[in-house]
């Protein structure tokens, strides 16, 4: 009785090695030509540094960094910068500490451009007395 099983010999074995091989290596060509027109749209890069104005309040906290809502990165303390690729285009920028925040920036980078942004706590003021209120006025985000 047979049960039509494929009976291994060593070719066989060799021959299926080698089709795999091949379907491998065809795989990481398609997956790496993916990656490489991923980081060819994303040519722009965003700066962003933390420097404190004198009479900052104290943020010891790390700053999050959102980039289209997204978290890109974190900047520790004052004089820290992080920079990340962006694609070209319009994109908004916000800090998060905890449940305090920046206002949502708007901003618009073309193909190698480097666009610089600044962030720190507020300095004792009448807004930063609102921002226990107002979460999102408790943290500094401008342009340089």
């Amino acid at each position: 009785m047979s049960l039509n099983v494929i009976t291994p010999t060593l070719g066989l074995a060799l021959g299926r090695a080698a089709a795999l091989l091949i379907v491998d290596g065809l795989g990481w060509r398609v997956v790496a030509a993916m990656f490489d027109r991923e980081r060819a749209r994303m040519s722009a890069t965003l700066k962003l540094t933390r420097k404190a104005p004198v009479m900052e309040v104290i943020h010891r906290g790390t700053f999050d960094v959102l980039v289209d809502g997204k978290r890109v990165g974190s900047i520790e303390s004052d004089g820290d910068t992080i920079e990340t690729p962006v694609a070209p285009g319009r994109h908004t920028l916000q800090i998060r500490e905890g449940r305090c925040s920046s206002r949502e920036l708007s901003f618009q980078v073309a193909d190698g451009q480097v666009i610089s942004f600044r962030c720190h706590g507020r300095r004792i003021t009448p807004i930063f007395l609102m921002s226990f209120v107002v979460p999102r006025w408790a943290l500094k985000l401008r342009p340089e």
